[in-house]
């Protein structure tokens, strides 16, 4: 069964993404399938998966008589055959956790479904011990005019085209919320952080790992069985 799951959280362009590349290589990936009506973003979509197959499912489940708990109007559970699905603005998402891997992980999950999950004692026992990382740029999660600000600022530093700005920025709303529920829960949030992903292409990659990399230890040590070492870092090419 998976023991530890990590989940790292926070707005757009903070940069979630590039500590992919501090976790030791055995670490599990936990992602939804996209059920994006638009179709796949790109040939590399692996996870894109036709909305018609929440329907299919759904109609399958009940002829099964699998029945479905709805724990809010954007977090659907059937328990039986731990079987999720997640609304995630205007699509929806499923997540299967009935063979979830042995060890550690790493689970990519919107952020307003994980303290619904979370406070549902059966799914999140599914993850073992979560330890939650809320990345936040400004100084307070209830400073939503500095959480905009800062998140405007990354995107537009990294590249985002303006359409995809707005949209992160605006998800700010629904998000905050999310993230301060995460740290009631017993999330770790590590405020004005200091390296969002544009800076990685403006500075030595390989110091900024290991920056980030005791930055997040610093406080949580335990985090340790997710890294790679600091000698692993510093031998890459």
């Amino acid at each position: 069964m998976t023991t530890d799951t990590l989940l790292i959280v926070g707005p757009g362009g903070v940069g979630k993404s590039s500590l992919d590349k501090i976790l030791r290589t055995d670490v599990v990936r936990i992602d939804p399938y996209r059920l994006r009506s638009a179709g796949p973003r790109n040939p590399n979509d692996v996870l894109y998966a036709h909305p018609k197959l929440r329907d299919e499912l759904y109609l399958t489940y009940q002829q099964l008589g699998v029945e479905v708990t709805c724990l809010s109007n954007d977090v659907h559970w059937f328990p039986k055959t731990r079987t999720l699905f997640l609304k995630v603005r205007n699509d929806w998402q499923l997540l299967m956790l009935g063979a979830l891997p042995p060890g550690v992980a790493k689970a990519e999950i919107f952020a307003p479904a994980v303290p619904v999950m979370m406070e549902n004692s059966h799914i999140r026992r599914l993850f073992g011990h979560v330890a939650i990382l809320v990345l936040n740029p400004a100084t307070s999660l209830t400073d939503i005019a500095g959480l905009k600000e800062k998140t405007r600022y990354n995107c537009e530093r990294r590249g985002d085209k303006p359409d995809s700005v707005e949209e992160r920025v605006a998800s700010i709303d629904e998000e905050a919320a999310a993230w301060q529920r995460m740290v009631s829960l017993g999330a770790k949030e590590y405020p004005n952080w200091a390296f969002p992903a544009f800076i990685y292409g403006e500075r030595g990659e390989k110091e900024i790992l290991i920056a980030v990399r005791s930055a997040l230890l610093q406080d949580s040590p335990q985090l340790d069985i997710f890294f790679r070492t600091e000698g692993d870092l510093l031998s890459e090419p």
